[in-house]
């Protein structure tokens, strides 16, 4: 069950949220890859690539669109800028890099 408002909850969304697309992308490159690495045998139905590569691209779109995924875990993080931007404390874990210090060329 889900409480509005638990930054737990927010945060592991936002985590959820950007594995999947990660993943499904790397592993749709990577079938893609090893099809090709095979030359002419890696499109023949022997080899199991075309329906391995079937299965992996519809995951780019269901549970969640990839894209609409990212528009998600892109607000959270800019929720929690925004509260960095206010002096607010952001209790998220994943999020204490955010800073509002100067990073002139000076400090680099």
């Amino acid at each position: 069950m889900q409480v509005p408002g638990n930054k737990k909850t927010a945060e592991l969304h936002a985590m959820i949220s950007i594995m999947k697309p990660i993943i499904s992308w790397a592993s749709h490159k990577g079938i893609g890859e090893c099809r090709r690495a095979c030359g002419g045998l890696g499109y023949s139905y022997y080899s199991k690539f075309s329906i391995l590569h079937s299965g992996i691209d519809v995951n780019q779109t269901w549970e969640g669109d990839n894209n609409v995924l990212l528009q998600q875990t892109s607000k959270y993080l800019l929720d929690c800028y925004r509260a960095k931007m206010m002096q607010k404390e952001v209790s998220a874990a994943t999020c204490q890099w955010i800073t509002t210090d100067d990073i002139s060329e000076e400090k680099c």
